[in-house]
């Protein structure tokens, strides 16, 4: 029924619809009628802007486009002229150049409209790009096939005077890293701030509440929050959906003074291989005060891979080429890629961690083959790099998940922790742990203590010092 009704009559859809049955213009049995879009309520609009908000989350390109056009369509309200009323317009005028009533066109041209009455470059910038990599058709180098979908993209590039310097760049996102892929996260992670903004703002202006529910609003809040909020310590991931691989083929670690806090050091990633009188020349990748937390983020963002070749200036820290990568196999394997999606009931439980994890008590301990052999075992070989706390308290009711092998003679005794020269403040006392923490004491992250032997489980493995005595593995 709608497509009978003409656009300057979609305030009397009800009236018009009637005549035309009244009328026998259009029978009752060749239609179905599901209304008008004469009016769009305000909660609609804020529940489409919420769902897009956290759909950017993976998808940032898309989100974007739809993100304004609920700006647009806010911006509007109570007066709103959706897009399906301007493609009716356009077939009811004869305007049928179908290039221009591609789904995708008539959304870019309405955001074009809006953000260049309100001169806003920047934005429309990034929307010519969002589209652009969303339609996926590569503009430079020769192509067999002449689609229809890069012809458009053609006319369009043109109309936006974009060079070949800049189609180049576009078109090789299959080979973007860090810093290209940095800079993009910043102004997608801007501008989906920015519909947050304006979404609070416009609930605010028309007292309007979602018609999403609270619980699926609270889940949404806690998803956007962890994915955005920018805090200290955070291990950030940066590539949302906007590069396929950032394993970089050469990478340069450096320890060195910290400028900002004398008496410190921090650890830099550089690209390339640079000698310890080149570094300093270029900018860094990344900085972080410790190279645990720099190691993480290069292996939760696929900096690093196991074809990246590093070269390493340890500074003052005594850390060896062997160490680094026995330090970056331990991190492969205790935190497995990719992550597990976080289901809503964590999400919607109080902020209390199962494992706490702080600066003070992460614990690696790594087999690397040092010179530090269990006796009688030359082939199994180990070294143990680790970090600890002792805490002012204990918790005699922390217990211990059990080690994966059987229990065996060859159980290494767990009553101290090797300390590593890499962080000696780690060894300082700190908060006293929770009570009933489940640990696992091969690789641990949290508040914890070398585990104490029980009757009823056999010892777990741990690191140990050189040439200290072992227990068996079944106490008595």
């Amino acid at each position: 029924m709608w497509w009978w009704v003409p656009v300057h009559q979609e305030a009397r859809y009800a009236e018009c619809a009637q005549g035309l049955l009244a009328n026998d213009v259009v029978g009752r049995d060749e239609t179905i009628d599901l209304g008008h879009l004469a009016q769009i309520a305000p909660a609609e609009l804020l529940g489409a802007g919420l769902w897009q908000l956290f759909k950017g989350i993976e998808s940032p390109y898309k989100s974007v486009l739809k993100l304004l056009l609920v700006e647009v369509y806010a911006s509007e309200h109570p007066h709103v002229e959706c897009l399906s009323l301007r493609f009716k317009q356009a077939v009811f005028a004869n305007r049928l150049d179908l290039d221009e009533l591609d789904p995708y066109m008539v959304v870019y041209r309405r955001i074009e409209e809006y953000l260049t009455a309100r001169n806003e470059p920047e934005r429309l910038e990034l929307v010519r790009r969002a589209l652009y990599l969303k339609v996926n058709r590569k503009l430079t180098g020769n192509t067999r096939t002449q689609s229809w979908q890069r012809s458009l993209l053609e006319r369009l590039a043109s109309e936006w005077h974009w060079d070949q310097r800049q189609l180049a760049l576009l078109d090789s996102r299959s080979q973007w890293k860090v810093r290209q892929v940095s800079a993009e996260r910043r102004a997608l992670v801007n501008e989906l701030n920015y519909s947050y903004r304006f979404l609070t703002q416009f609930a605010r202006t028309e007292q309007t509440v979602s018609l999403i529910n609270k619980r699926d609003l609270n889940v949404l809040g806690r998803r956007l929050y962890a994915a955005f909020e920018r805090k200290a310590d955070k291990v950030e991931f940066i590539n949302p959906g906007i590069a396929p691989d950032l394993a970089e083929d050469t990478l340069t670690l450096v320890q060195s003074p910290n400028k900002k806090e004398p008496g410190q050091t921090q650890w830099g990633l550089y690209n390339g291989s640079l000698t310890a009188l080149e570094w300093e020349h270029f900018a860094p990748i990344k900085r972080s005060r410790e190279l645990l937390e720099l190691l993480t983020w290069c292996h939760r963002n696929g900096v690093i891979d196991s074809s990246t070749r590093l070269a390493l200036h340890p500074g003052t820290s005594d850390m060896s080429e062997f160490e680094l990568f026995n330090l970056l196999g331990s991190l492969q394997q205790s935190i497995a890629l990719p992550l597990s999606t976080v289901a809503e009931e964590p999400l919607l439980r109080a902020a209390i961690a199962d494992h706490l994890m702080s600066d003070a008590t992460c614990t690696f301990t790594i087999l690397s083959g040092s010179v530090t052999a269990p006796p009688g075992e030359p082939a199994d070989a180990f070294f143990s790099l680790s970090t600890t706390s002792m805490p002012d308290t204990t918790s005699p009711t922390t217990v211990y998940c059990p080690f994966r092998l059987e229990p065996s003679a060859n159980m290494m005794k767990n009553c101290e922790l090797a300390l590593s020269t890499l962080s000696p403040r780690r060894a300082m006392p700190t908060t006293p742990r929770l009570n009933g923490t489940c640990e696992n004491s091969c690789f641990r992250f949290g508040y914890f203590e070398p585990p104490v032997p029980l009757k009823f489980w056999p010892s777990p493995v741990c690191a140990m010092k050189p040439s200290i005595t072992r227990w068996n593995g079944t106490l008595l």
